[in-house]
């Protein structure tokens, strides 16, 4: 299957590769737990509101190793020159570039909201294994209209949603009653159905 980490034949095929799986399921030394996610959405969070601080949208992101170790951050920025392209996500990936050992299989990108398709396919290019995220975009957002790939032994990063989503529609909340924008308006309020 397109994307797959792995397949076996059936329960007993599984059983006996069970190391194997595990490996696949959750590589590198650590494994994901509650614990984990919250602490990287926690300062995904910081940043959207470092942002929010500053006038911009109340997006923030992080990528990290599955240890914990924050390789770079960042918030949505309207007063960047590329705003179309300089999401949260996207300022986060720039910042670790440089700082991602050769063969990384346990990169998290965490973000208050699910990334659109540009930050989703450069989170495939840079082999993010896992993708977590608060918010759902209002429209089929990037983590559900990119498709894995057809070449084999490439896969497609874990999704997770909905960490600490009464934080993130906090910050929502806080954005919206500051905006004087008829769009952002809009746009926050399609956010917060």
């Amino acid at each position: 299957k397109a994307g797959a980490r792995g397949v076996w034949q059936d329960a007993a095929d599984l059983l006996a590769h069970l190391d194997e799986a595990l490996e696949i399921a959750s590589p590198g030394p650590h494994h994901v737990t509650w614990d984990l996610l919250d602490t990287l959405m926690t300062e995904a969070v910081a940043a959207a509101r470092e942002g929010l601080g500053q006038g911009a949208l109340p997006f923030g992101a992080v990528l990290a190793r599955s240890d914990g170790d924050i390789l770079g951050h960042g918030c949505h920025d309207r007063h960047r020159r590329r705003p179309q392209i300089d999401h949260a996500t996207m300022v986060a990936l720039n910042q670790a570039k440089g700082k991602i050992p050769p063969g990384a299989a346990d990169l998290f990108l965490v973000s208050t909201l699910e990334p659109c398709i540009m930050c989703t396919g450069a989170a495939l290019e840079m082999n993010v294994d896992t993708i977590v995220y608060s918010l759902n975009l209002p429209v089929p957002g990037g983590t559900r209209r990119v498709l894995p790939s057809e070449t084999p032994g490439e896969r497609f990063p874990r999704l997770i949603g909905q960490v600490l989503l009464e934080e993130c529609r906090s910050l929502l909340k806080e954005s919206l009653a500051q905006s004087s924008d008829p769009n952002r308006t809009a746009f926050l309020q399609a956010l917060l159905k």
